[in-house]
């Protein structure tokens, strides 16, 4: 339904617009209430709430760069895309496109020809909100700190399950990254929070590569056992931390887990040790800077 309304002079060049009263009382607005305003080709949009435009892109693949499908695909995801195309000259493997879409949190494969699939948001993206998203990309590098050490003290656990821990850090990692985005987390500081999503991840796949790297052999003093336990203490520390939201604390590990680096990276008989440490005080440093 279309309507006029005619512009009133206010202040220093200022116009202002009266809203129409069945629309004002439809959605129970008063004095005060924010609505969103969005300029467009067409107009301009009143909005009761935030107003959300599909984001789609258009991917075209080559055989050259079709390995790394996964990497342009989760880099859409990641910067909001709702809609993903892509256009490749040979024909998609469709175990490979299924394994693709179950790593992108709420999308499905909604058209799927043999050189062109289209990928499609059908989750809400602010139905979580970005600290609950971030804390639980936390909470499971922590438990897959917990089945790595277990694996190694005790023997304990199967390799795949390690491997399945990864893929849902990578998972949750996009996921983190796109709820940041989407929703402007930080304002000025997301930069900030994008790089201690990366950080976390890269830290726990250090965790990971323990397990699967051949060359490591699986001799507790070879493999710094107490130095890998206490790495993994200082995590847990650094992360409740984080969800109190106390500085003062953080900056206290924060100068602990420093010493601990400085210490491994000199005495360590395994430079994977030493390589986590440095990663955990690098992560522990962005907390820091986040949390002021």
């Amino acid at each position: 339904m279309f309507m006029k309304r005619r512009l009133i002079k206010q202040g220093q060049g200022g116009l202002t617009l009266t809203l129409p009263i069945d629309w004002i009382r439809k959605y129970n607005l008063s004095a005060g209430t924010e609505i969103e305003l969005e300029d467009t080709e067409s107009g301009l949009l009143v909005s009761k709430e935030k107003i959300k435009t599909k984001k789609e892109i258009i991917i075209n693949l080559g055989k050259e760069n079709k390995s790394r499908l996964r990497t342009a695909v989760s880099s859409a995801y990641r910067r909001g895309y709702d809609a993903i195309t892509l256009k490749c000259t040979e024909k998609v493997s469709l175990i490979d496109m299924t394994e693709l879409v179950d790593s992108l949190v709420g999308f499905i494969i909604t058209e799927q020809e043999d050189k062109k699939v289209i990928l499609q948001n059908v989750m809400k993206d602010d139905f979580e909100s970005v600290d609950s998203v971030i804390n639980k990309f936390f909470q499971t590098i922590k438990y897959l700190q917990s089945v790595v050490l277990d694996f190694i003290v005790n023997n304990n656990g199967d390799v795949s399950e390690i491997i399945m821990l990864k893929s849902s850090v990578l998972k949750l990692r996009d996921y983190c990254q796109r709820t940041i985005h989407l929703n402007q987390h930080g304002q000025d500081r997301a930069f900030e929070y994008h790089a201690l999503i990366l950080l976390a991840e890269k830290y726990s796949a250090n965790f990971v590569e323990l397990v699967i790297n051949k060359n490591i052999k699986f001799d507790k003093n070879n493999l710094d056992l107490n130095h890998l336990e206490e790495i993994n203490r200082e995590y847990i520390n650094l992360h409740q931390s984080w969800l109190k939201k106390d500085l003062s604390t953080a900056l206290k590990l924060n100068e602990k887990i420093s010493v601990l680096r400085k210490n491994l990276l000199t005495k360590a008989k395994n430079n994977l040790t030493a390589v986590l440490a440095d990663n955990l005080f690098s992560l522990s440093s962005r907390m820091v800077a986040l949390l002021i």
